[in-house]
């Protein structure tokens, strides 16, 4: 409302998303992911996996901390090290 654009109010947000953490994928191989971008998750949660071209799961990817996982790499490769998430974590 302050510019004059809105007609409702709003509250700050009690507590804002300031820090990002970006994943990196921890292995090469086709990357499964379990979570879809916006979702609330938890530290521990598994947010996608590295399999091998059987299927065999090489590694698992866990959000480090709870957060909202802005992004994840919809390609199906991925290489170690590579960029492949980001979760949005509470200053």
């Amino acid at each position: 409302s302050y510019l004059g654009m809105l007609e409702e109010h709003f509250e700050p947000v009690s507590s804002p998303m300031l820090n990002i953490r970006a994943l990196r994928s921890p292995a090469t191989g086709l990357l499964r992911t379990l979570v879809l971008p916006g979702a609330e998750v938890r530290a521990g949660q598994v947010l996608a996996e590295v399999t091998d071209v059987f299927g065999r799961v090489l590694a698992e990817v866990a959000a480090p901390v709870e957060g909202r996982l802005l992004y994840i790499v919809r390609s199906p490769l991925t290489n170690e090290g590579e960029p492949m998430a980001g979760l949005a974590v509470p200053a």
